[in-house]
């Protein structure tokens, strides 16, 4: 069942204030999933970290 454009919206948010939330790394990647799962159901996640310097990423 593909979800609403407001049950997206509604999950967006949710994540946004998140980031916003002065969580340490550990505790924003265990909230953002717990938040993300509820509107994006999945068995897995990977948070890659990479600083963008290092990957050799240039904008």
């Amino acid at each position: 069942m593909q979800p609403t454009a407001s049950e997206e919206s509604r999950a967006l948010e949710s994540v946004r204030r998140c980031c916003y939330a002065g969580l340490d790394s550990v505790a924003f990647r265990q909230e953002a999933t717990r938040r993300l799962s509820t509107f994006l159901p999945f068995d897995a996640h990977n948070f890659a970290l990479t600083w963008p310097g290092v990957s050799g990423w240039r904008p």
